[in-house]
């Protein structure tokens, strides 16, 4: 019998202006616009290369509106090959990095920065891939 749980399809983030939010998420992380609903604002899915899928939502009255100073436990955790090569590249795009590149057991090595939403993202190089 099929499994009824396929997977998670996609993480949703909350943007002021999701336009120039995607916007950044193609220039910065190379990720392309999969849809886009041409509502005004509108809601945008996005994708990486791995086929990894964001959708970003403008903020509604009820949203809580985060500081960027929360805990980086909710985070968007983006694989890449090579950890040092993906610093020097967004830092050329003008990305500011959270403290400094940490080395976890099994030989994975991770950053973290924020998107200009204040949303957490990881850039995460692992040895094997988890799955």
């Amino acid at each position: 019998m099929a499994e009824m749980i396929l997977g998670v399809e996609h993480f949703g983030l909350m943007s002021r202006d999701p336009e120039k939010l995607a916007a950044w998420y193609r220039k910065i992380l190379n990720f392309k616009v999969i849809q886009h609903n041409q509502k005004s604002p509108p809601t945008i899915f996005v994708a990486g290369e791995s086929g990894s899928l964001l959708e970003i939502m403008p903020y509604t009255d009820d949203a809580i509106v985060l500081s960027g100073k929360e805990k980086r436990a909710i985070h968007t955790a983006v694989t890449v090959d090579d950890l040092e090569r993906a610093i020097t590249e967004l830092k050329d795009k003008g990305v500011e990095f959270i403290g400094e590149m940490k080395d976890h057991p099994g030989g994975v090595r991770l950053i973290y920065f924020r998107d200009p939403d204040c949303n957490w993202l990881q850039l995460i190089e692992r040895p094997q891939p988890l799955r």
